[in-house]
């Protein structure tokens, strides 16, 4: 949140685009306060869904203690 900030990140292969997925990033539901309003999102980025409306594209088994 601070300005000509950068985000690197490393892969472990080739971008593959049939696992592309993205999720609306001012979505209420997400509970996240902003502190922009109109931030410089690609088309992309700014047609990605609601979680909602995702589909469900993770599973998560809670661990159990005891």
């Amino acid at each position: 949140m601070e300005p000509d900030t950068e985000v690197i990140y490393k892969v472990s292969a080739y971008y593959a685009p049939e696992h592309d997925r993205g999720l609306l990033w001012n979505d209420l539901a997400l509970g996240i306060d902003w502190p922009v309003s109109e931030p410089l999102l690609s088309e992309k980025d700014r047609s990605h869904p609601l979680l909602r409306q995702m589909p469900e594209c993770f599973t998560y088994k809670p661990i159990v203690n005891g």
